[in-house]
């Protein structure tokens, strides 16, 4: 080693407490094993337990080099590049096929879960309030203190620490990432942001602590439980769920996203299947909402095997993922309704006809006995047809209007989010969006009569003359998301047909579904209570600011490697 890249003496000091307890450990466990695998194992000390735990050959490698880089220097290295978003600024690779790189597609992401998690923390603040003024006068009820989150797959930090800088009351934040570099980043990113003096020495202390470790071995070992758990993995989030349902507090808020959408939305059924344990539909008009519903079934599912329920506070499609916030409540009595708001999807093979059907039902009786779900009349279909069968998903509602509505009167007093206008437009369709599941595609309905599309304002309008209820989906332009039987959906449809000129070609099965007479009278002239969406100012579905907005390739290192091994007998998405 050369002299000019020997550690200084203050790097030793450093080290030395963790040298100290780390014989003391060993003094400790002299009777084990040599083959035991914790022999190698060493632990950094601190208030009341052995928290961060350091394999004997990392800390080896520290030895033998200067200060990690992140300690070293406020100024950013040649080959990074500094970015700034939100209140945080933030030093990257410049070479983006690293460990560790930045997405600028992920923007909104973080600031919708920036202003979520706002929200949840008043919502929490709100019900320590309630507590604290019902409470009997003998009871002692401690402080309220803020929320503490863990961000389980934190890659530079930078959600972490926009969190923790434009979020009140975060009493902790736990930046966790697999890979070595990850976490070096992190620690330059912390100070960057002038952040040193907040870092925390354990997972229990306020401020911010960093960590290298698997974050389904962080959310299992339950050394801390958290008021927000935070998933955002490259790829699925499934096997981090059952781990995460657990270290959650009780009324906790879980916040997943899931890029896989290869998977859920029914390209890779088999893949689906094994991750989920749902089966979809492939090439489905509703696909877009049915991988939101099975994430949710997932999330539900994991949750119930512990006595838990969710909460769906917003679920959207955003981009190339899904991203879900739920609340995660502790209910043994709710969990015995769990089968009402799960249930299979019925298909037609021969038209775009599809019937929802919930697992359970109950048997009317006071007591509440719960029986298997029926199958509906499935008589809206062509006569014959077979059926697909998908499912399980989740067919309770997907957002909270409530905290939606709050969400858009906050939206524009925090002046950190740069993607106002995107969310804007979001949570506005999200919260217009009818509490059924699932919805028609407009194009597949017309193209499969082979018929012109019709204007949507005119099929709304026919819905609604007809005594129903209609909406859109805040991720398909031309969705129809209405509480109408298939029938009166299909009537409407007809009569647009008979407007048009015939086909010159159609198939079988449109002719069959054309010559059948509705059933009701349509009226297709435009309420002046229907709202149009074009003529607001609120742009529901902008255009991606530039070309190629998707998805970055996968990250180098470790995490990289395990995903690599976990999918090697998956499909490529």
């Amino acid at each position: 080693m050369r002299s000019s890249d020997r550690p200084s003496i203050a790097y030793y000091l450093f080290f030395f407490p963790c040298l100290c307890t780390t014989t003391t450990n060993n003094n400790n466990n002299k009777n084990n094993n040599n083959n035991s695998p914790e022999r190698d194992t060493y632990y950094l000390n601190t208030t009341q337990s052995n928290i961060t735990i350091l394999h004997f050959c990392k800390f080896r490698v520290l030895l033998q080099r200067p200060l990690l880089r992140a300690m070293s220097s406020a100024t950013s290295p040649p080959s990074f590049q500094t970015i700034t978003e939100g209140s945080s600024r933030m030093c990257y690779p410049a070479d983006q096929e690293q460990a560790v790189f930045y997405n600028p597609v992920q923007v909104q992401n973080r600031d919708l879960s920036t202003l979520m998690i706002a929200l949840f923390q008043e919502r929490l603040q709100q019900r320590h309030q309630d507590k604290l003024e019902k409470r009997n006068y003998s009871d002692k009820m401690p402080p309220y203190e803020g929320i503490r989150i863990l961000d389980a797959m934190a890659a530079s930090g930078l959600r972490s620490i926009r969190y923790f800088q434009e979020i009140e009351n975060v009493q902790h934040v736990t930046i966790n990432d697999l890979e070595e570099a990850a976490v070096e980043r992190a620690h330059q990113n912390v100070k960057e942001n002038n952040l040193q003096d907040k870092l925390a020495l354990s997972l229990q202390d306020p401020g911010i602590f960093i960590q290298q470790a698997d974050a389904r071995a962080v959310m299992y070992s339950k050394t801390a439980q958290y008021h927000v758990i935070d998933l955002d993995p490259y790829g699925s989030a499934a096997s981090f769920l059952d781990a995460a349902v657990q270290c959650v507090e009780n009324g906790g808020l879980l916040c997943v996203t899931c890029t896989d959408m290869a998977a859920l939305g029914g390209s890779h059924p088999e893949t689906c299947f094994g991750r989920y344990g749902c089966m979809p539909i492939q090439r489905s008009g509703y696909l877009q909402e049915m991988a939101v519903r099975i994430l949710l079934d997932a999330i539900s599912k994991s949750a119930a095997r512990y006595g838990r329920v969710l909460r769906p506070i917003l679920s959207v499609g955003m981009d190339f993922y899904v991203r879900v916030f739920v609340e995660i409540h502790s209910s043994k009595s709710a969990v015995n309704t769990l089968s009402l708001s799960t249930g299979y999807v019925f298909q037609s093979t021969q038209c775009p006809t599809f019937y929802v059907a919930p697992a359970g039902q109950t048997g009317g009786n006071k007591n509440n006995v719960y029986q298997a779900g029926r199958l509906p009349t499935m008589d809206a279909a062509i006569k014959g047809t077979n059926w697909k069968v998908a499912g399980p998903i989740w067919l309770g509602p997907l957002h909270d209007k409530d905290v939606i509505r709050k969400a858009l009167q906050k939206l524009h007093k925090m002046p950190h989010l740069s993607t106002k206008d995107r969310l804007e437009g979001l949570l506005t369709s999200c919260s217009e969006e009818l509490d059924v599941p699932l919805y028609y595609n407009l194009p597949n309905l017309a193209h499969f009569l082979s018929v012109s599309s019709p204007p949507m304002m005119k099929i709304k309008a026919a819905i609604v003359n007809a005594g129903y209820k209609v909406s859109g989906y805040h991720k398909e332009p031309q969705a129809i998301k209405t509480d109408a039987p298939n029938h009166v959906v299909w009537d409407i449809i007809r009569a647009w047909c008979e407007t048009q000129p015939p086909p010159k070609k159609a198939s079988s099965s449109a002719l069959k579904m054309r010559a059948t007479k509705p059933k009701i009278e349509v009226n297709f002239a435009i309420p002046s209570s229907l709202p149009n969406p074009k003529k607001s100012e609120i742009r529901r579905f902008p255009q991606n600011p530039q070309p190629n907005w998707g998805p970055k390739p996968r990250a180098t290192g470790v995490k990289r490697k395990l995903s690599a091994e976990q999918n090697e007998s998956s499909p490529q998405e």
